[in-house]
C-alpha cells in the first residue's frame, strides 16, 4: 500500500504552499499543511529546511490557527501571516515576526487582517496586503465601518460589477490594498510593548470586484512596488495589466498593459 492507493491517505499527505529563501541563501523556510487530529482541517506550520539537504527539517511554528506566507527580513528574521491567539474565528490574520532566536511576537493587526507580505531584499522594507471595506480612508475608518456592519447585523454586499463570486467564495465588501509599512521596529525585549509601524495605502482607489490584486513585489531598494491590476475587459470580462507605483509619492502608472492578454509574475 502506497499514500496513493486511497483518497484518504491521499488527502492525509502534507502539502507544501509556500518557499521562502533567506537574501544570504542560508535558511530555507516552507509553509507545510498537515491534517488535524481529526482529520478535518489543514492546518499551516512553517519548517526550515537545509538549503544543502544535509540536516532534517525542523518545525518552527506550532498553533491550532496555523501560519503561512513566510518572508524574510535582512537581518534573517522571519515575518509570517496567522491567526495565533485568536478569541473567535471572525478575528482576521496579523503580522507576525519570528526572531532568528526567540519566540514570535505580533508585530501588527489590522481591522480587515492582512493577507501577504514582502519584503524589499536589500532594504528591507516591508509591504503587505490585506482587506479594506470601499471609502475607508484609514484603518481607524475602516474599523468603524467594520463596527457599524456589525452592530446592524448587515452581512449583505452590493455588488455593481461583475463578477461576484470567484471559485469557492463571494467577493465583497471588503478588497485587496497594498500597503506600505517600511522597515519594521527592531526586536522588542519580552514583555516590553511593540511600537507600531506607519502604514500608508498604496492602492487607494482600489475597489469591488478584485480590488489592487494579489501579485505584487516590491524592488530590492524599496523605492518601486509592482503589482497587477484587475480591469474590465469587454461587457462582461475582465484582464489583468501591470502597474508600478514610486512609493516616495505614490504615483501610479501602467507598465504593461496588453488588451489581449492576462499579464502577472
Amino acid at each position: 500500500m502506497t499514500d496513493f492507493d486511497s483518497m484518504d491517505s491521499y488527502l492525509a499527505l502534507p502539502r507544501v504552499t509556500d518557499l521562502a529563501l533567506s537574501p544570504d541563501g542560508g535558511r530555507l523556510v516552507a509553509t507545510i499543511g498537515r491534517l488535524d487530529e481529526k482529520g478535518a482541517e489543514r492546518i499551516n506550520a512553517l519548517w526550515e529546511l537545509d538549503p544543502a539537504g544535509s540536516a532534517e527539517a525542523r518545525q518552527l511554528t506550532r498553533s491550532d490557527k496555523g501560519e503561512s506566507a513566510p518572508a524574510f527580513c535582512p537581518d534573517r528574521s522571519l515575518l509570517f501571516v496567522s491567526r495565533r491567539g485568536a478569541k473567535d474565528d471572525d478575528e482576521p490574520a496579523a503580522l507576525w515576526r519570528l526572531p532568528v532566536s526567540g519566540e514570535p511576537e505580533q508585530v501588527h493587526a489590522r481591522p480587515g487582517g492582512v493577507a501577504g507580505v514582502i519584503v524589499a531584499r536589500d532594504a528591507g522594507a516591508v509591504v503587505v496586503s490585506g482587506n479594506a471595506l470601499p471609502g475607508s480612508a484609514s484603518s481607524e475608518d475602516d474599523e468603524k465601518r467594520r463596527t457599524a456592519r456589525k452592530d446592524a447585523k448587515v452581512r449583505a454586499a452590493l455588488h455593481t460589477e461583475s463578477p461576484v463570486r470567484f471559485w469557492d467564495h463571494d467577493l465583497g465588501p471588503a478588497v485587496p490594498h497594498v500597503y506600505w509599512v517600511g522597515r519594521l521596529p527592531a526586536e522588542t525585549a519580552p514583555g516590553a510593548p511593540v511600537e507600531e509601524p506607519e502604514w500608508r495605502d498604496l492602492s487607494p482607489d482600489a475597489g469591488p470586484p478584485n480590488g489592487a490584486g494579489d501579485d505584487v513585489t516590491v524592488s530590492p531598494d524599496g523605492r518601486h512596488v509592482l503589482r497587477t491590476e484587475d480591469v474590465p475587459d469587454g461587457p462582461a470580462g475582465r484582464r489583468t495589466r501591470l502597474v508600478l507605483t514610486e512609493v516616495a509619492t505614490g504615483e501610479t502608472r501602467v507598465l504593461v498593459d496588453d488588451p489581449t492578454a492576462d499579464v502577472g509574475g
